[in-house]
């Protein structure tokens, strides 16, 4: 498989843009009414 200079150019922009993104990470939120001892820890 060959690759232009242009694409060369274009996935090493891409790559860029991915590296300086804020990572995301996800928090799980529990209902008021959850007890501690509902809390399941995995």
């Amino acid at each position: 498989m060959s690759c232009t200079v242009e694409e060369r150019k274009r996935v090493r922009r891409a790559d860029r843009a991915i590296q300086a993104e804020v990572p995301t990470g996800s928090v799980d939120v529990l209902a008021p009414t959850a007890k501690g001892s509902d809390v399941v820890v995995a």
